[in-house]
């Protein structure tokens, strides 16, 4: 943790506009399975923390960057409190690694759908 602080930090210091610094944080298991956790922090010193979610029976990895990243927009501009817009990005990361391909053509309601779950398990 002590490194992401200091990037953000840094980040903050850089770009005097940026409120908001979102990451995610990956650990290997195997190809198919990972474990996948995120972090949010902001300007004023706020942090929120989206619990770890085990990715199991990855289809694709591509995308997922991008996935996260629009659901943390998603978050800031539905106006969610900062936990709920870390795990909603957290969540979409995670229903994109179920989809072939670099789009991810979930829907809002599943990935809110997702956000009580423990664990991936994408009903299609």
């Amino acid at each position: 943790m002590a490194r992401v602080d200091a990037v953000a930090v840094a980040a903050f210091a850089a770009f005097p506009n940026l409120q908001w610094l979102a990451c995610t944080q990956r650990q290997l298991v195997s190809a198919d399975h990972h474990a996948l956790g995120a972090l949010l922090l902001a300007r004023d010193g706020r942090r929120a923390q989206a619990p770890v979610r085990q990715l199991q029976g990855i289809v694709d990895r591509i995308g997922g960057g991008d996935a996260f990243a629009a659901g943390i927009l998603h978050g800031l501009l539905s106006q969610f409190d900062a936990e709920t817009t870390v795990r909603f990005g957290l969540a979409a990361a995670a229903l994109k690694h179920s989809i072939p391909g670099d789009f991810n053509p979930v829907h809002e309601a599943e990935v809110l759908a997702l956000l009580g779950e423990a664990s991936l398990d994408v009903r299609r």
